[in-house]
């Protein structure tokens, strides 16, 4: 969508307006300014220097300054001019507008980049009232629709998922889980613009050739060597297996033009849909290919922002600090230290899918165009989309492992348990042997004090009737 610079020069300002001119195009436009300015002064009503300070601003991206010089520059009675004009008004709304691209919460932000969208096909459709076969404005207007309705679309996922996020917050492994399949997606997404490239390139090509042919039916007067060499370039296409658009009036070109009475007037017409069909078939891939460009790069500035998010919050949480808003969810306490290395491990994986990331969006840059910066972007999303998946792996892997582990343990302390009830029991048990043990010994100790005092009692008994039978026989 490149801004399209007028150069009509007004008589009593012509040098000055040629200088501005010559500061625009090499984007001096402190320059450009002062010169249109000064040449204000000579012709205060001239539209075209106000329209060139208007471009001037447009360059410096002050989409809002531009505007009130393009409305300014309005007045002129040229509908040629004024199709202008309003082309480069629509280009000061869409250029606002990709300033909030990624900005998908803030629903006053949303409603403002969504009404610049609109206000710029609005601008681009007047542009085509004006001037029906404008093909810069026709592509614009499919580009900018086709982002307004995504950005649509994110906004509304955004908001279910923000919606989602306040009822029940997501930990880690679901975040992760999102990640991957949104940069999956944005693959996918770089994958049809490469090969939106590879089908725009033989249309393009094909293109060309029909123009050719109608180049060569535009010969006046159509007799002789020129309908001869009209007739060879009609059938070298028909002859091609690969023409496949506006094949049937090309084949009524030639038929029209072969014939005894070759009607020149019907050739020409009918080759000139085809050249019609085609246009509009690599008009419609080169519209496709520039608006899905336009979602992946907002899409991709969007998800690398996020997973940085994530490993800033793991960074924290292996801290012990609570992450910040826009970081990973918080996952509780800081972790134990068996639980550290882990965490490491994943913050590392999801760093390094955020440099991929990075990268993508640095290739992005490039344009839809360009294939082989088409090729590295996807290249790095598919190498990002393999870390968060290994950072997910890795995670799931130890979730699935700690209820085997925490049974481990609890199989060991039970065991633990069962061998110290053991020791507790044989210790009381022989506790209660020494105890039988020292009862017997005191019984028997008794038993043989007692034996003892009979013994004794006997003794004494013997002796005092010994002491009674001597008496008596005294």
């Amino acid at each position: 969508m490149s801004a399209f610079l007028f150069l009509v020069l007004l008589a009593d300002a012509r040098a000055l307006v040629a200088e501005g001119n010559a500061n625009l195009l090499r984007k001096e436009y402190d320059l450009a300014e002062k010169k249109y300015l000064d040449a204000l002064v000579d012709a205060p009503d001239a539209p075209v220097i106000q329209f060139n300070l208007g471009n001037s601003f447009l360059g410096r991206e002050d989409y809002a300054k531009a505007r009130d010089y393009y409305q300014k520059a309005l007045q002129t009675r040229d509908p040629a001019f004024e199709a202008a004009i309003k082309y480069n008004i629509g280009h000061t709304y869409f250029g606002e507008a990709r300033t909030g691209l990624e900005d998908l919460s803030d629903l006053e932000k949303v409603n403002r980049t969504v009404e610049l969208l609109r206000q710029s096909i609005r601008r681009w459709r007047d542009v085509l009232k004006l001037d029906p076969g404008h093909a810069e404005a026709t592509h614009n207007v499919a580009v900018a629709t086709a982002v307004l309705k995504d950005y649509l679309d994110r906004v509304k996922r955004r908001q279910e998922e923000l919606a989602k996020e306040q009822e029940k917050g997501k930990d880690l492994a679901q975040v992760l889980q999102d990640l991957k399949k949104r940069q999956e997606e944005e693959k996918t997404r770089t994958d049809g613009i490469a090969a939106g490239i590879e089908e725009h390139a033989p249309l393009a090509a094909a293109k060309d050739r029909y123009a050719r042919a109608v180049e060569a039916l535009a010969a006046e007067p159509l007799e002789g060597a020129a309908r001869d060499a009209a007739l060879a370039a009609l059938r070298e296409l028909l002859a091609d297996p690969a023409v496949v658009e506006g094949a049937a009036s090309l084949d009524e070109a030639e038929r029209a033009l072969a014939a005894p009475q070759p009607d020149a007037a019907k050739a020409r017409n009918a080759a000139g849909a085809a050249l019609a069909a085609i246009s509009a078939k690599a008009e419609a891939v080169s519209a496709h290919n520039a608006a899905e460009h336009e979602t992946g790069k907002a899409n991709q500035a969007q998800l690398l922002a996020e997973t940085q998010g994530v490993a800033a919050g793991l960074a924290a949480q292996i801290e012990g600090e609570a992450p910040q808003p826009g970081q990973a969810p918080a996952q509780g306490p800081p972790p134990p230290p068996e639980q550290k290395q882990l965490l490491e491990d994943i913050r590392g994986l999801v760093a390094e899918a955020a440099e991929f990331q990075g990268a993508a969006a640095e290739k992005q840059a490039a344009g839809p165009e360009d294939g082989e910066a088409v090729a590295a972007t996807a290249q790095a999303q598919e190498r990002a989309a393999e870390k968060l998946g290994e950072a997910l792996e890795k995670l799931r892997e130890n979730q699935e492992q700690s209820p085997k582990q925490d049974q481990a343990n609890r199989d060991r302390q039970d065991e633990d348990q069962q061998k110290q009830d053991n020791q507790d029991q044989q210790r009381e048990e022989k506790q209660k042997s020494l105890s039988r043990e020292e009862a017997e010994n005191i019984l028997r100790q008794m038993q043989e004090k007692e034996r003892q005092k009979k013994q004794e009692k006997e003794k004494l008994l013997q002796r005092a009737y010994g002491r009674r039978k001597a008496e008596k026989d005294w």
